[in-house]
């Protein structure tokens, strides 16, 4: 095992994560992406497969957290971490408020926000902070 594997297994070890995907991200040869560049070869790293760093950090985040926690993340109205925290976190029985900030509109951006709302993860924004002058989030009560 090289060392940055020994690292790597020292500090889950250490730290004890939970498990929210599976690990190693799968790699898989692409050979007719490899022809159209002009390559003998081409292997993607597939961490589309687990979340990649989020999920990752998230493991650690949502490892020793005391039961009924809340998590609440900011982002862009799109925000794949916050999709990320509200997938997490549901699987391991907490719930998630997401606070937002406008961001330009586009399709990936349209796919998380609709699937926050699916994993339960109350939206707020900073339009409403603006308005009212209290940070949305902490006026939410969660059930």
């Amino acid at each position: 095992m090289d060392r940055s594997a020994v690292l790597a297994t020292k500090i889950r070890t250490a730290f004890a994560p939970c498990s929210l995907a599976e690990w190693p991200t799968p790699l898989e040869e692409e050979p007719s992406l490899a022809r159209a560049l002009g390559l003998r070869a081409l292997w993607l790293k597939r961490e589309d497969k687990s979340g990649g760093n989020k999920v990752r950090g998230l493991e650690f985040l949502l490892a020793g957290a005391p039961p009924r926690s809340v998590f609440v993340t900011v982002g862009g109205s799109g925000s794949s971490h916050g999709l990320a925290t509200a997938r997490g976190a549901q699987a391991r029985g907490y719930r998630t408020v997401v606070a937002t900030f406008p961001q330009p509109a586009h399709p990936p951006w349209s796919r998380c926000r609709g699937r926050c709302s699916e994993r339960g993860a109350p939206r707020t924004s900073s339009d409403e902070r603006r308005r009212t002058g209290f940070p949305e989030a902490a006026r939410i009560r969660v059930r």
